[in-house]
């Protein structure tokens, strides 16, 4: 075997074949070998008895290596002792790779002829066609709930053995697609019936336990070798999941537009005063409702209306206080017949305040999203309820005096100045009344500042219960106090004057000791329409009346005489 080209055996899987027709042995000389083995086509080989190969053709090099190997030894063997002949399948290695081979071993009188097959594309094709029928049946399953065909009938022919939506193949399979199919586009045959490709196709489709399920869907028609419709195949998704997830999404997204839109709105409103109007006409633009009603809580917890916005209903339920689910965090309660929302606003987890919304009776139920959005919208009027509160404390300590909780002198020079302007326009009188307390500072040396303090409260109790709505009572500052008395002449003045003048055994008590009582002198000065007097001249003539009291020993009052008009009247 010198001229043959030297090859390693890989292996040589001998395996019988019954079906392989049995050779009765022929003489060697009967048989010319040589000729037969070279004008063989593919490998060929002799081996004797012996198992020397004896011949070989060009080709046959690899299995005489397999022979001396012994990956055909057994197989030899067998068919020269048995005398019957035997297929082989054998791999060999060659230098320009492996190779399959498919060898007859035909058994003659002195050994056995070997003839090879190359058949090494068609395990390579039968190998890829395996893998490919597998990748393909892997990725149907992993990219899809389920796969399938129907035929002409529009009936299920195949489902994945999986099953689909809760149901088994054998339950769909021989059933009319369209009957499992709740909703899919308007004038389109669907999935299971389509006559051209498509792609992307969502349905409603109904599951085994009853529900709905969206489903994505992809076909392709089957048609025959002459070209008519005989089914469609496709596969099919359940995207109900991803489907819910993105319309929650967008919910959100869109609660957190109207969310930020409202809570600008409260932001950008510069003056808090007219913050909760700005907020009540933002949440019912927001909501696309009828209504909306914002309210505070007052010191004893009732809701009081503060703001609105809309044609709140005429025979709306009234709110004052708050329903059931409202009173819990995170809660909104529906009243009124259903037309109507409250939540409860709250700060720092108490509760200042509440929101109610009303639509119209036409528009249906109110939505999930609804509720979800009033939440976040209360949580963001709490604040608001928190801001306008702190805003009218910080104005009511600008206006009144810390102590006794009277307007200050600022803000009655102002004010007295607008009544003063008014009553000259319509031709009314007033009285500007000034009171200084006798004897206060013998108060603070005998008892301190303290008791000092206790006799300013109770002089501004006595003052503010003395006087009229609409009446203006402010401490101008130490113990110097003022009353500005709408419509007054001097008649009303003087009997004011002594009624303060009465009130003022009340603060007896807190006088420094009996030789000093406490009590008070009062100046009054009339303003007359038909001698116009600035503000300016008017307090002149009351301070001077005042001190004119002073000097006349305490105790009682002075009416300031009528003053002279000013060149400018207002």
């Amino acid at each position: 075997m010198a001229a043959m080209e030297k090859q390693a055996v890989v292996s040589s899987p001998g395996r019988a074949r019954p079906e392989t027709p049995t050779l009765s042995p022929a003489p060697v000389d009967a048989v010319d070998l040589p000729g037969l083995i070279h004008a063989y086509p593919g490998p060929a080989i002799f081996v004797e008895r012996d198992g020397r190969v004896r011949l070989a053709n060009g080709a046959g090099a690899a299995l005489a290596e397999a022979v001396d190997g012994g990956g055909l030894g057994a197989g030899l063997a067998e068919v020269i002792a048995g005398g019957a002949s035997r297929l082989d399948d054998v791999t060999l290695a060659l230098a320009k790779g492996k190779a399959a081979i498919q060898v007859m071993i035909i058994p003659v009188l002195s050994g056995a002829l070997v003839l090879g097959r190359d058949v090494t594309l068609d395990a390579n094709f039968r190998e890829a066609l395996v893998d490919s029928r597998r990748r393909y049946k892997d990725l149907v399953e992993i990219s899809s709930d389920f796969a399938w065909e129907t035929n002409a009938a529009g009936e299920f022919t195949f489902v994945s053995p999986v099953g689909a939506l809760g149901w088994r193949a054998d339950q769909l399979v021989g059933h009319q697609a369209q009957e499992f199919v709740l909703h899919q586009g308007e004038g389109e045959s669907g999935p299971f019936l389509t006559r051209s490709p498509l792609q992307q196709m969502e349905l409603w489709f109904r599951r085994a336990d009853g529900t709905e399920a969206c489903l994505n869907a992809a076909a392709v028609p089957l048609l025959s070798p002459d070209g008519a419709w005989r089914g469609a195949r496709g596969v099919c998704k359940d995207v109900t999941e991803m489907r819910d997830l993105d319309a929650a999404l967008a919910e959100a997204r869109n609660r957190e537009r109207l969310l930020g839109y409202i809570a600008r709105t409260i932001r950008d409103e510069l003056d808090p005063a007219n913050m909760l109007s700005a907020a009540a006409a933002a949440i019912t633009r927001a909501f696309g409702i009828a209504a909306c009603r914002i309210y505070r809580a007052d010191p004893s917890g009732a809701l009081v209306p503060a703001a609105e916005h809309g044609q709140i209903p005429a025979d709306a339920w009234p709110l004052t206080a708050l329903p059931g689910a409202a009173e819990r965090d995170d809660q909104v309660a529906v009243v009124d017949e259903g037309r109507a929302l409250v939540a409860a606003t709250r700060y720092r987890k108490a509760v200042n305040g509440a929101v109610q919304l009303w639509r119209e009776r036409e528009t249906g139920e109110w939505a999930d999203g609804d509720r979800d959005l009033l939440v976040g919208v209360a949580g963001q009027l709490g604040i608001a309820h928190e801001q306008v509160a702190n805003h009218e404390k910080l104005v009511q300590m600008s206006r009144r005096d810390g102590l006794t909780g009277l307007l200050n002198g600022r803000t009655f020079i102002r004010e007295a100045q607008r009544r003063l302007s008014h009553a000259n326009r319509i031709g009314r009188a007033g009285a500007l009344v000034y009171v200084d307390l006798d004897n206060f500072k013998a108060v603070n040396d005998v008892h301190g500042h303290q008791r000092g303090d206790e006799a300013l409260k109770a002089l501004a109790a006595l003052l503010t219960r003395s006087v009229r709505v609409g009446d203006l009572v402010a401490r101008l500052g130490g113990d110097e106090f003022a009353l500005w008395l709408e419509d007054t002449d001097e008649t009303g003045g003087e009997a004011k004057a002594l009624g303060l003048l009465t009130l003022a055994t009340e603060l007896k008590p807190y006088s420094g000791d009996e030789a000093r009582p406490l009590g008070l002198s009062v100046g009054l000065a009339i303003y007359r329409p038909e001698r116009p007097e600035s503000y300016e001249q008017l307090v002149a003539r009351a301070d001077a009346a005042m001190y004119a009291t002073k000097r006349r020993g305490k105790g009682s009052y002075t009416l300031a005489p009528a003053g002279e008009p000013r060149n400018d009247p207002a």
